[in-house]
């Protein structure tokens, strides 16, 4: 990968002291770096929002399979890796945020958290490619073998390889951490940092050409299937698992699609950088500083819009996510109704004890019109009664 720490901080990192005969001046590179964290909030919007209704669509299905385990997996590597950045954002955008980079016991809190943010940032940018790869190839084997479909697709050989891959991104990316550990560069680390650089390159040309290659092979493959089943009547009666199946390819092919379009240019920028190192043409330093944010932008697109690539491309996650709105929106709108039922009962209750009280009220005021027995009336009329 192309995306360093050094090249991601502008507040000190845009102070190059290049040669004068460099390719691009001072304000350029500024400018290119703070296009960047122009774009950076962005990245990290769609990034956040995407693949956190991404994971709560994946989680909530009934049906796991292997396919759930790789996108569930990827899901949370490009979160990592679009949120490892925002303390550097925070960093460049306000001197607020900013420590006082001249002292020493500052200057060192500074770097070994770049350090940090670099392993960690390898760490899953190499895990969430190896997950890539290996569905990739897990699609491929099913097509060519289709009796091993069963054991490859099922949920728990993922996870097992999921963990796998894992611990590997862990191992190979470590040599970032050890080198903040260890003090005063011993030999060894040096001659280590030297294998690390051409494992590093060199991943980066087995990934993309990898990835080229096993995806092209599967489309050839999945060409030649649907050509031979052509007519068979058992095409007819399979049509189910081949709509689930096409659905499956389609997610991983847009995928690889979306990552060898994002690679590409990180790919030229370290073809140039690796032939500087064999002597064989030499890059402009100012040129590397220049191209390293565009590369940054290209690269880090290919982990926040993985989402909204799922919901155009395929029927059945478009499908499953309806669903799970769904399913989220009548729990919502039953609390509502039940809010509103109980706002609506108190009410009848409340407007039946004023009828109450007005009809108590209403039969007190005809009470009063009664004559009482034992008024004048009565007594006039004993009176009279005497006289007789």
């Amino acid at each position: 990968m192309f995306i360093n720490n050094g090249t991601a901080v502008c507040g000190d990192a845009c102070n190059l002291n290049i040669t004068s005969d460099k390719a691009f001046s001072d304000d350029q590179i500024a400018g290119a770096h703070y296009l960047w964290w122009i774009v950076y909030p962005i990245l990290l919007t769609c990034c956040t929002v995407g693949n956190s209704l991404n994971l709560i669509v994946l989680i909530r299905e009934t049906k796991r399979s292997s396919t759930t385990s790789y996108m569930i997996a990827m899901a949370i590597s490009d979160i990592v890796i679009l949120w490892v950045y925002f303390p550097l954002f925070l960093w460049n955008i306000s001197s607020a945020f900013r420590l006082a980079y001249h002292t020493k016991a500052n200057k060192r809190i500074t770097t070994s958290f770049m350090i940090g943010q670099g392993w960690i940032q390898e760490t899953f940018m190499q895990f969430c490619d190896w997950v890539l790869l290996t569905f990739s190839l897990e699609r491929l084997i099913a097509v060519l073998k289709p009796l091993w479909t069963k054991k490859l697709t099922s949920a728990s050989t993922a996870n097992t390889i999921v963990v796998i891959l894992f611990v590997l991104s862990v191992i190979f990316s470590v040599e970032e951490f050890v080198k903040q550990l260890e003090k005063g560069q011993p030999r060894w680390i040096m001659k280590w940092d030297e294998v690390q650089f051409g494992a590093e390159m060199t991943m980066v040309f087995v990934k993309f050409f990898g990835l080229l290659i096993i995806n092209a092979v599967l489309i050839m493959a999945i060409a030649k299937r649907q050509h031979r089943d052509i007519g068979r009547v058992s095409a007819r009666l399979h049509r189910r698992p081949s709509v689930r199946t096409w659905n499956t390819n389609i997610l991983l092919l847009s995928s690889a699609v979306l990552y060898l379009i994002a690679m590409f240019s990180s790919l030229c920028v370290n073809s140039l950088a690796l032939a500087d190192t064999l002597g064989v043409r030499p890059f402009d330093e100012s040129a590397k500083k220049f191209a390293t944010p565009f590369c940054n932008i290209t690269l880090l697109t290919n982990y926040s819009i993985n989402f909204f690539l799922y919901l155009t491309v395929s029927h059945r996650y478009r499908a499953e996510f309806r669903r799970t709105v769904l399913s989220i929106k009548r729990p919502v709108e039953a609390l509502k109704n039940s809010i509103r039922g109980t706002v609506t009962g108190s009410q009848r209750r409340r407007s039946g004890r004023e009828h109450l009280v007005a009809k108590s009220a209403s039969e007190s005021r005809s009470s009063n019109n009664i004559p009482d027995p034992s008024g004048p009336s009565a007594i006039r009329t004993s009176v009279s009664e005497t006289h007789m």
